[in-house]
Formats: structure tokens, sequence, C-alpha cells
């Protein structure tokens, strides 16, 4: 759960990214606020060399240095550097009103850290909640263990559904299953009843989001073969509900058994290549494997995006030459028409409307 890499070939399968002002936990955080107001806007735009530069410069004064610790533990935890993170905020006065942002984020720098113990008492500190706290517990006591050897080539499914939301094939719990690739999802994502005829326990159930909306997930872990890959008590989220994904794969007629996110292609040197339809995984640290790799892939364009709370990736860019502005990449949120193909950008029209961007409000979809 530190830094990501992925490297993305030259792709035809659009990839849905979706436009966000801030975090869902910091909605309230007032830009207009004379001390943190500045650092704040350039949070906002995802100019984070800037947000930490003017961060710093709040630490120089007593009064203002709860904002730049705030700020920084934001920005450090975004980047991946979750010590560094934990360190600024564990500088906050308890009493210093703007803490609170850092509550749900700080849950995950303590994980990233292998700080487990610590996490589950800012869990109970916190009232994160019970299930919150033997989320950790369950991964401190079945750590999650990767296998691979070399350079692992795993083709898409060969249905209609893989246009869209690609699909391997793959095991898990000794069952065979595809998995659909979601960048928008955590580790693995099942419904209730995949979940029972793969015979996964839970410790636990709470409300989470997902999709764009709030639902029931329950947590347990479970064993995942990609072809050569092997996954050892990855974390599993159950949805109560089923995938949202599933009325798609039933329109297509092709298996949705499970997701596999963002978290399972950050242990890897991952490319998502979308014109040869296919999944490419190696080794972190492993030279020769990712020399391999890269020849399998040839050139492509190298863009440096954070990650908030375990998983949700947010790169800086512009749309329709507007920006910068943050944007959320979601290989999940798939919105296809017959006339149009599939979406490459999910926006509301009020964030249209702000950017100056003209669309008439009868449209769907309007190119960008």
């Amino acid at each position: 759960m530190i830094a990501l890499q992925v490297v993305m070939a030259a792709v035809i399968i659009a990839v849905t990214v979706l436009l966000v002002a801030a975090c869902r936990s910091t909605a309230g955080f007032p830009a207009a606020d004379a001390v943190v107001g500045p650092v704040w806007a350039a949070w906002r735009a995802g100019d984070l060399v800037l947000a930490e530069s003017e961060a710093q410069r709040l630490l120089i004064e007593p009064q203002s240095a709860d904002a730049g610790h705030l700020m920084l533990a934001l920005t450090r935890h975004v980047a991946g550097d979750h010590r560094a993170a934990i360190t600024h905020f564990e500088e906050i006065d308890p009493a210093y009103r703007w803490r609170r942002v850092l509550i749900e984020p700080m849950i995950w720098s303590y994980v990233a850290a292998g700080e487990y113990e610590r996490a589950i008492a800012h869990a109970v500190r916190h009232r994160l909640g019970r299930v919150a706290a033997n989320r950790i517990r369950l991964a401190a006591e079945y750590p999650l263990s990767v296998t691979i050897d070399g350079v692992a080539d795993l083709p898409f499914t060969p249905d209609e559904l893989s246009a869209y939301m690609p699909g391997v094939a793959g095991t898990l719990n000794g069952h065979p299953i595809v998995a659909r690739l979601d960048t928008g999802g955590s580790y693995l994502h099942l419904s209730e009843e995949a979940a029972e005829r793969f015979g996964i326990e839970t410790v636990g159930c709470d409300k989470g989001f997902a999709s764009l909306s709030q639902t029931r997930i329950c947590y347990g872990v479970a064993d995942l073969e990609l072809g050569p890959v092997v996954l050892t008590n990855v974390p599993v989220s159950v949805h109560a509900h089923g995938l949202s994904a599933a009325p798609m794969a039933e329109h297509f007629g092709a298996r949705m058994d499970a997701i596999i996110g963002t978290n399972i292609l950050e242990q890897f040197l991952t490319t998502i290549d979308g014109p040869v339809r296919r999944m490419i995984l190696s080794a972190r640290g492993d030279a020769a494997a990712g020399r391999e790799h890269r020849l399998l892939v040839g050139g492509g364009v190298e863009v440096p995006f954070g990650v908030w709370a375990d998983h949700l990736m947010i790169a800086p860019g512009h749309v329709a030459g507007r920006g910068p502005m943050n944007l959320f990449v979601d290989s999940g949120l798939v919105m296809v028409t017959a006339e149009q193909g599939q979406a490459s950008v999910l926006v509301s029209r009020r964030t249209l409307d702000e950017l100056g961007v003209p669309g008439s409000d009868d449209q769907q979809f309007i190119p960008l």
C-alpha cells in the first residue's frame, strides 16, 4: 500500500476518470479559512508540490503549525510516505478543529506502515467501529503473500464485456473464476452468493461506499491464483446486495465472479494492455523480469498519481483545457451506449458548468 506502479500501453479501453474536488472525509473543509485556505486551494487543484511548500511555511509560526502539520499529513499520505504522514498527524493538537479530516485516511497510513496495533488503537480511539479493528486484526493475523516467477502474460477472457471491463481467468480458493479489473476497488470483491460458494468466512460487516453509493460490506480473506501468480490471504470485500456491475455482465452474457482492484495490481509491475487484450504482471524489484516486461509493452508515458486511503488513485490533470484538477482514475465506472461506445470521463453537470464547458442538459454524452 505504498506508491503504486501501473504501466499503461496504448489503451483502447477507455478508463473512466471521475472529477473530484476533494475526498469525502474532507467535506465541509473551509476553503475560506484564512490560515489553511491557500494551501487547501493548491490541494484541491492537485498541486501537491505547491501545497507542501505552503504547508512548510505554516510550521514556522506556532499559531499556524497545526494547519501546516495537517496539510503535510495529507500530502505525505497520498504520496505513499506513510511514516511521515503519521509523524505530522501526531504533531497536531488533538483539540485542533480540522484534525478530524485525517481520522479516516490515517488508519490506512498506520496499516501501510505495518503499525497494526497502532491502527487498531486509532480505530478504537476514534470510534471507527469494531469491524474496522477486526479487519486490521485479520490482516495482521493472515498477512498477504505473493508468489510470481518472472513475467506472467494473462489474456483477457474472450467475451464482449472484456472490451469495457477486462476479465482474466483464475481460481479462488481452488474454484475457477473470471476476475474483472477495477482500479476503483481495493483487493478482491464478491457477492454474498459467490463468497458462500467459494467458502469465504467473514469477520463482520458494516456500511461501505462502492459504485457511488452506500452498501453493506462484510470482510474476509481468500487465496487467489491468476495463471502462474499465487496470492495467499487476499483481503475480500463481500457485497450484501451483489456487485453493481453484475447486470452489465448479464447483458453481455459474460461471467462476473469477482472484481480485483488496485491493491492487487500494486503488488506487481502491472500493464493493462488494451489493444493486445492482456494483463502483464512481473515482480517488483526484479530487474530481469522488469526488462522482459518492458520489452513486451514497448514505450509509454509516465503519469504520477497519489493514493487516497488504501486504494483510490488520484491524479492531477486537465479536462477541456480547464484545470489543474483532481481526477479519480477508476476503470470500473463503466458507462456505455450503443451509439457512442464507452465514456472516458464521468463528470456532473454542475462541475461542467463551473468549468465553463458548454453542453446540452438533455445530453448524457458530450465530446470534450
